[in-house]
């Protein structure tokens, strides 16, 4: 019997030195370091308008989401050169804004089309939104609008005949003869 309290006695020694030297180096047991298991996701917005728009980054905001929850600090206003950065566990992340009349915008970096980004632990990931202003736009306009054609469209007249009736009557006998083959492949099924 000693030595089974002997041997139990050591072992609990052994675990509360073990605890002692793994808590005096930081490691915790059962969880991780949070700092080392979170990303900074870094999102620049850029505007081109060469078409006369007149918006800038500002006017542009973009919301980050994880499995359907908007992240804090989101939506967040467009920052150009030095982007809107968000400090975020590794993930999966949507990111998604409003349209804006005028304006097409394109993602660039490693994320999807559909503006899906993938965080890994301590990675720093920078994605760029680019606006470009559409042909048309009224220039000043806050909510830039397309503009109507002022040319008037010609209407009436008669449109002139381009069917043949050579070419009708040969679409009548294509007809004709796929429909003797279908008959006679029949035929000769019902035969056997």
């Amino acid at each position: 019997m000693d030595g089974k309290r002997n041997t139990h006695t050591n072992f609990k020694r052994l675990a509360i030195f073990g605890s002692v030297l793994a808590l005096s180096l930081g490691f915790v047991p059962g969880s991780a370091n949070a700092a080392d298991e979170m990303a900074t996701l870094n999102i620049v917005t850029v505007v081109t308008n060469d078409h006369g728009g007149t918006l800038t980054p500002g006017d542009f905001a973009v919301q980050v989401s994880n499995s359907g929850t908007v992240v804090a600090g989101s939506p967040a206003l467009g920052v150009g050169e030095s982007g809107k950065s968000f400090s975020l566990p590794a993930g999966t992340y949507m990111l998604a804004e409003a349209a804006t009349p005028g304006y097409r915008g394109v993602w660039s970096g490693t994320i999807t089309a559909g503006g899906t980004v993938t965080l890994v632990a301590g990675q720093v990931l920078t994605v760029t939104r680019t606006h470009l202003d559409m042909p048309n736009v009224v220039s000043g306009s806050p909510d830039p609008v397309a503009t109507t054609p002022t040319t008037p469209t010609t209407t009436g007249g008669e449109l002139p005949s381009t069917g043949t009736p050579f070419g009708n009557q040969l679409l009548l006998g294509g007809g004709l003869f796929l429909l003797g083959v279908i008959g006679i492949k029949t035929r000769r099924l019902l035969n056997n």
